[in-house]
């Protein structure tokens, strides 16, 4: 069963209480509740900048931690959903910019892998999840800001300006994108 997006407001104290009580009445073994969608956190977080609890007006403490509790006293796994390259907000403005996919962010960038990376293993070290589940892992499109443009040029001695516009022409422009895409997304 998967929670999504808009189907388990953290900041609801009965919302996880409706979604386990679904869950159990449809005869589901595991649920998937949205915690990274590219706008913050659903948990309370020391890594991300923009953990959106000054919006909790209810107070719930740890509203992650309360679904996992109460989905395991049914038998319910529970593994957290992430978006990984989603950006549905204006936050972390080093990692997104002119050049880089629209609501995405850079793939490419060094500095967002390390962070989205510790965002997924917080979750996992900090509450005891079933699994994961990794969502929106690929660039989103062809980055050419002007670090992408560099990037690619260092990677693959090729010119992203020139390939980016032969992309749906040129079967070697498209293996070079596809091939430099794909390593980032990998990393």
């Amino acid at each position: 069963l998967v929670g999504g997006a808009g189907a388990w407001p953290a900041h609801d104290r009965a919302a996880a209480d409706r979604l386990v009580s679904k869950a159990k009445r449809a005869g589901f073994n595991a649920i998937v509740p949205c915690v990274w969608h590219g706008r913050g956190v659903t948990w309370r977080s020391s890594l991300p900048r923009e953990p959106r609890w000054s919006d909790n007006p209810r107070g719930l403490i740890a509203p992650l931690a309360s679904l996992i509790k109460k989905a395991h006293a049914e038998g319910i796994e529970v593994h957290p959903w992430f978006t990984l390259v989603k950006r549905q907000r204006d936050f972390y403005p080093e990692f997104a910019g002119p050049g880089v996919p629209d609501d995405a962010f850079d793939v490419h960038d060094r500095q967002f892998q390390r962070m989205i990376r510790d965002v997924v293993i917080e979750v996992v070290e900090k509450y005891p999840v079933d699994g994961i589940n990794l969502d929106y892992v690929r660039s989103r499109g062809i980055c050419v800001s002007d670090k992408c443009i560099a990037d690619y040029r260092a990677k693959t001695g090729r010119n992203l300006a020139v390939d980016s516009l032969s992309y749906k022409l040129l079967p070697e422009a498209k293996t070079a994108i596809e091939n430099w895409n794909r390593s980032a997304v990998e990393e």
